[in-house]
C-alpha cells in the first residue's frame, strides 16, 4: 500500500541550523489543514436544518456510518482531491 501524499507542512518554518537555514517540517500537514477546513464546512451544513443536512444524514445512514464519521470521510476525500488539483498540470 502506498503512503498518502499529505502536501507537506502547512506552515513550514525556516530555522537556522548547523548548516544554515533549514526547513522545519513539524506541525500540521496541508492535507490535515484542508480536511479540517472542509470538516468545518460539513459541520456548518449539517447544523442548519434543510435539504443539505437531510442529504448528509441519509448518505451517512446509507453508508452505515454515523454523521460525524461520514463528515470526516468526506473532508479527507475533499482534501485529497484538492491536493491532486493543486499538483495537476496547468492548461
Amino acid at each position: 500500500m502506498s503512503e498518502t501524499y499529505d502536501g507537506g507542512p502547512a506552515f513550514p518554518v525556516l530555522e537556522r541550523g548547523a548548516n544554515g537555514l533549514e526547513l522545519t517540517c513539524t506541525g500540521i500537514s496541508q492535507r490535515a489543514l484542508f480536511a479540517a477546513i472542509l470538516m468545518h464546512s460539513e459541520a456548518v451544513t449539517c447544523g442548519v436544518p434543510g435539504e443539505a443536512c437531510d442529504a448528509l444524514v441519509k448518505a451517512s445512514a446509507d453508508a452505515g456510518t454515523d454523521v460525524i464519521e461520514h463528515m470526516a470521510m468526506n473532508a479527507v476525500q475533499g482534501a485529497d482531491a484538492l491536493l491532486a488539483a493543486l499538483s495537476a498540470p496547468k492548461p
